[in-house]
């Protein structure tokens, strides 16, 4: 194929696990079992949801957002692989910070490392 000869760069930027929260029903549904954790994270409720309900799961739903994440990437990996080109393909992830300090403040978690988002602790910069 004219393709796998040819070098390329593709830039693949997901604003998924980022406010505002929010999934397909599908996505949400196997993480539902997680329960009612909308008090750990209320702080932004209007902000993350301005769709609030009383049935809003942010911990659930900031877990599927990351699981639709890995399926996303998993496509394009898959896709490399068909096309032969996985092999002679560097795949780099970046991030620009860790998860909210407060908890309340979204879905994320950055334990147990110290510090978070607007921070220069461990918890603010490392992302993997």
């Amino acid at each position: 194929p004219p393709w796998s000869d040819n070098p390329f760069l593709m830039f693949y930027s997901s604003h998924i696990a980022h406010c505002p929260l929010q999934v397909p029903e599908d996505r949400l549904e196997p993480f539902l079992n997680m329960g009612d954790d909308e008090s750990l994270c209320s702080a932004q409720t209007a902000s993350i949801n301005p769709d609030y309900s009383s049935d809003f799961q942010c911990r659930a739903t900031y877990s599927a957002m990351v699981s639709a994440l890995d399926s996303n990437v998993g496509s394009l990996v898959d896709r490399l692989k068909e096309t032969g080109q996985y092999e002679d393909t560097l795949v780099v992830f970046t991030s620009d910070n860790g998860g909210c300090v407060k908890l309340e403040e979204s879905g994320g978690n950055n334990y147990p490392l110290r510090g978070g988002k607007y921070s220069d602790f461990e918890g603010g910069v490392r992302t993997a």
